[in-house]
């Protein structure tokens, strides 16, 4: 996987939308028993949103609910002054599906977007193929400097080094995750009523500003 700080994602300018997905194949549906699984699906995808784009005004989900009440397909459109995200994410897909996740990130002056694939599922990740292309002006395509690196470790040793230097993470501090889940609360409800919600931040005002803000 690539360092998701993405410098690059400056030269694209300001953003107009922003599309991410991740689908797994049906080896993990035995897992997704209880309401509690909905979260899973597109958690990644919303944090990773929230964290370029901040907190949403209104957030709209469908999905495929299973018997046993968890969303096991769901496609969330999340919207902003001026901007405008997707996610879809699945745990339908046959056994012989690879693990496939990415985001395309289109901006006034271009776009960038990376796909990921491995066979399996994620726990086969240093197996995986994908690729991290930037489409500028004048029909421009470029390759993004970066540094290969395992998330999950790369998420452990910045945990750590906090730990270690005794200061709070600048990266996703609790604020953030605080309003991520209620971005997905505000998912969750959505799908279950059909309808547009507008999620309340966590110091209680509307969407639309940005993180931390």
């Amino acid at each position: 996987m690539i360092n998701l700080g993405i410098e690059g994602l400056g030269h694209i300018g300001r953003i107009h939308h922003q599309a991410s997905h991740k689908v797994e194949n049906a080896r993990v549906v035995a897992v997704a028993t209880s309401r509690t699984e909905d979260a899973r699906r597109q958690i990644h995808d919303v944090d990773f949103i929230y964290f370029r784009l901040g907190f949403p005004a209104w957030v709209s989900t469908v999905g495929i609910q299973s018997p046993s009440g968890s969303w096991d397909h769901v496609s969330t459109r999340l919207q902003y002054p001026g901007a405008i995200a997707s996610v879809e994410a699945s745990y339908l897909m046959p056994e012989s599906w690879p693990f496939s996740c990415g985001f395309r990130v289109t901006g006034a002056n271009g776009c960038l977007e990376f796909h990921f694939r491995v066979a399996g599922n994620i726990e086969q990740r240093q197996k995986a193929v994908g690729d991290f292309l930037m489409y500028g002006p004048g029909g421009a395509i470029t390759r993004p400097e970066f540094q290969p690196c395992d998330m999950y470790a790369s998420q452990l040793h910045y945990f750590v080094d906090c730990l270690e230097r005794s200061q709070p993470p600048a990266r996703c501090p609790p604020r953030h995750s605080l309003e991520v889940m209620r971005i997905m609360d505000a998912c969750r409800r959505s799908a279950d009523i059909g309808q547009a919600v507008k999620p309340e931040a966590a110091d209680g005002s509307s969407g639309g500003h940005l993180p931390g803000v």
